[in-house]
């Protein structure tokens, strides 16, 4: 198979560059739009634990996300990476986050770690550049959240990535590494 990294890089940067041209306002609409659209997930309102991204530049606010869960008594859960793995640990509130790997906000210690259990009502909401008509979603480039998913394909199956409506396109191309988010939330 012939590497993909190219046309991926291209597909990033363009979809990056349509996403930061989003205004204030639009961003704030969206985050509520996607607030509300959540709530409406049958995945979502049964879930008890949520595994969710702190949002960066911009990428889908996700801050109203946490207080609604926090405000319905989840659990919930944010990223850390450590070198080239991706681990997940829960908070209680927004300021025990902190900048982290990238500038990106991580929780500040090592609290509850995140581990799979198969009887648990859990769901992921994670972030993407670009986002296929058929299910598939374009990252970072790091595979984080590949790697992440191929520990526990069933939590990949209940999984959510979230974006913008602008961050759809026809195809995104795909290889072998990459999984596909159970659905795909776009606002």
């Amino acid at each position: 198979m012939a590497c993909l990294l190219p046309e991926k890089k291209t597909l990033r940067r363009e979809f990056m560059g349509k996403r930061d041209l989003l205004s204030d306002d639009e961003r704030a609409g969206a985050a509520k739009n996607i607030e509300r659209a959540l709530n409406g997930l049958d995945a979502f309102t049964n879930s008890s634990r949520v595994l969710l991204y702190a949002s960066y530049g911009s990428e889908l606010l996700t801050d109203g996300i946490f207080d609604l869960c926090a405000g319905l008594g989840k659990r919930v859960y944010y990223p850390k990476v450590r070198g080239k793995e991706m681990q997940f640990y829960r908070i209680d509130s927004l300021s025990e986050l902190k900048e982290g790997f990238h500038g990106i906000r991580e929780p500040i210690g090592d609290s509850e770690e995140y581990t799979y259990d198969n009887g648990e009502n859990d769901l992921m909401i994670m972030p993407g550049v670009a986002f296929d008509k058929t299910g598939n979603r374009l990252g970072y480039g790091g595979g984080y959240y590949d790697r992440f998913l191929a520990k526990w394909p069933d939590l990949a199956k209940k999984s959510v990535a979230i974006g913008y409506k602008m961050q759809e396109t026809v195809h995104i191309p795909t290889e072998i590494n990459d999984i596909k988010p159970g659905m795909i939330l776009l606002v």
